[in-house]
Order: C-alpha cells, then structure tokens, then sequence
C-alpha cells in the first residue's frame, strides 16, 4: 500500500508540470527547450544510437566508481583536493 501511495504521490507532484508543458507547448514532454534554441533542436536528434556505449560506459564508471579515465565536474573537487 505504501508503495502504491509513494507513486500516486509522485503523479500528482508531476503533473502540473506535464500540464504545463501540454497548454505552454502542445505536448506534456515537450519542455520549450525548441522555442530558445530552434537551431539546435531542428540541426540535431535528440537520440541517437551512436552515443549509446559512451553514455553506457559513462554510467558504469559512475557505478563502478572508476573515474580515471573520464573528467567530470562532479569529480573535479574530490580531485583537486589529492
């Protein structure tokens, strides 16, 4: 039961964003990101198959906490500091 509530907590936290974006933008996941910077959205895809294993790998080294090879801002701190 608490699992189920935790959810529809969730949903309706959410939804007026979604609400939002449905009357603002035609569409509840579009976020207007297109209306400030049209040339980017129309020149490039959101998705693309060729960024999958560097996003994978990206998201094992995170896991794995394995940061040596890959430089992040979230890092930069801890590594400063050595």
């Amino acid at each position: 039961m608490h699992c189920c509530l935790v959810i529809v907590v969730f949903a309706v936290a959410s939804l007026p964003y979604f609400v939002f974006n449905a009357f603002e933008f035609g569409h509840p996941l579009k976020t207007g990101y297109s209306f400030w910077v049209p040339e980017w959205t129309e020149t490039t895809g959101l998705f693309s198959v060729h960024n999958v294993p560097t996003q994978l790998a990206m998201l094992w080294s995170e896991i794995t906490a394995n940061w040596n090879a890959q430089f992040r801002v979230a890092n930069r701190s801890a590594r400063s500091n050595v």
